[in-house]
């Protein structure tokens, strides 16, 4: 294993899930049918997706964009209390990795991440003839929270860059977004 490749790797993981973390605040989804959507657009990324016009803009948190969901009641009786996020990692050189390599070296470091979870619902992707990989995680406590969180995270090279697209939401409320986070999802684009 390439130790470059490895590191890369763990960066990427690491950068979606503290940028989540970092953005703890009282949110949740409006949901549903009749979301409006605005869209982002970056040169300099060199990728465009679409987000709700409700959700939040979070900013510092190293990503190239991070959102949550606006602020509603929450009926969850945790401690935490930002039920759903998303962002999209800056994106960094790909090094002649190919999917596969970032597929296999990725599932070494959250292993590493979040001892004692496991990848499920993993998949290949498409989007927008972008080919990419995607799997589903639940972190039991999340960062010591008491919370568990199902975390889902997209894998996409093109033009030798490797981006990623990490969707988070408290487990219980996780199905109340998985439609908003597909939207999203295939809105993303890469000129």
């Amino acid at each position: 294993m390439n130790k470059k490749k490895l590191v890369l790797v763990a960066v990427v993981l690491i950068f979606g899930v503290v940028s989540i973390v970092s953005g703890i605040g009282t949110m949740m989804n409006a949901g549903g049918g009749g979301v409006q959507y605005k869209k982002y657009s970056s040169a300099e990324y060199g990728f465009s997706v679409n987000y709700p016009q409700n959700w939040i803009e979070r900013t510092g948190s190293g990503a190239a964009i991070y959102y949550n969901a606006p602020p509603l009641q929450l009926t969850s009786t945790s401690s935490w209390n930002d039920p759903a996020s998303f962002n999209v990692q800056i994106p960094t050189s790909a090094g002649g990795m190919t999917l596969n390599q970032l597929v296999n070296e990725s599932k070494l470091a959250i292993g590493n991440m979040f001892p004692g979870s496991s990848i499920t619902n993993e998949k290949d992707v498409q989007v927008n003839d972008i080919k990419g990989h995607e799997w589903t995680v639940v972190l039991d406590n999340f960062s010591g929270s008491g919370v568990s969180a199902t975390m889902r995270q997209d894998f996409f090279i093109a033009n030798d860059k490797v981006y990623a697209i990490t969707f988070m939401a408290i487990t219980e409320y996780y199905g109340d977004y998985a439609g908003t986070f597909d939207a999203i999802l295939n809105s993303f684009t890469v000129p």
